[in-house]
């Protein structure tokens, strides 16, 4: 029996570790807790607490979506690190969160 992937087995661990930095980069911009945006996000503390520690390794869509929109931004805004937070770092947008609703076509998929 095959067990679970570990986090740093995943694919998508740069990415995670990019959105985790990003997320918390804005989060401490506007003084905010972990508590004040898991609030705004309409999310749990453990969940925002677990994205940011790395933990959560592929986050659901509607989850990065409340994130999104508690910073007042699109899902691809915040996939996009600033240049500030990128220096030296992947890029979030490697594919660890998909960015359209399940039953949705994403645009490179050519469906």
């Amino acid at each position: 029996m095959v067990g679970r992937r570990k986090r740093c087995d995943s694919p998508h661990a740069a990415a995670a570790e990019a959105l985790a930095r990003e997320i918390r980069r804005r989060r401490t911009a506007r003084d905010w807790s972990q508590q004040r945006l898991a609030g705004e996000a309409g999310l749990s503390y453990g969940t925002i607490r677990a994205i940011e520690r790395g933990a959560v390794t592929e986050p659901g869509f509607f989850t990065v979506r409340s994130i999104a929109d508690a910073f007042g931004s699109s899902i691809d805004d915040l996939l996009s690190e600033s240049p500030d937070a990128r220096e030296g770092a992947p890029t979030a947008a490697g594919g660890a969160v998909a960015t359209s609703a399940p039953g949705q076509a994403r645009p490179d998929s050519g469906t």
